[in-house]
């Protein structure tokens, strides 16, 4: 590991502990051999009362739609989900196999329909 590394590592760690606490933080980019130093202050308090906002309002993030969709009986075709989301179809796939499959441990199997669209669904685990 070189020492740019470490010192990139560092800084993430350092802005992750200090945005867990809900203070603000001051995040450079880049080193100094290759880019100047710039640096933006991200504030996660604001975020996190919008973010509260827009659940008791009723908001769905386009994953939970996905997630839903999927539980239905019939699942879904991958052009009903990229309807319902406005994701390209490579997006939607790797949200099916990285968040739902790996991350959130959910069954998703598939199937060709008749037409030649593949159909994604949740199924209870054997």
């Amino acid at each position: 590991m070189t020492l740019a590394t470490n010192k990139s590592d560092q800084r993430k760690r350092e802005a992750t502990a200090s945005l867990k606490s809900g203070t603000r933080v001051d995040i450079s980019f880049g080193s100094a051999a290759c880019l100047p130093q710039t640096s933006s202050t991200v504030s996660l308090q604001p975020e996190a009362a919008a973010a509260s906002e827009m659940i008791a309002n009723g908001y769905k993030s386009k994953q939970a739609v996905l997630a839903e969709l999927l539980q239905r009986p019939s699942g879904a075709t991958i052009s009903e989900l990229i309807k319902s989301t406005g994701w390209q179809a490579h997006s939607v796939r790797g949200v099916i196999s990285g968040v739902l499959r790996k991350k959130l441990g959910l069954n998703i199997v598939s199937g060709k329909t008749e037409s030649g669209e593949t159909r994604y669904r949740v199924e209870a685990r054997p």
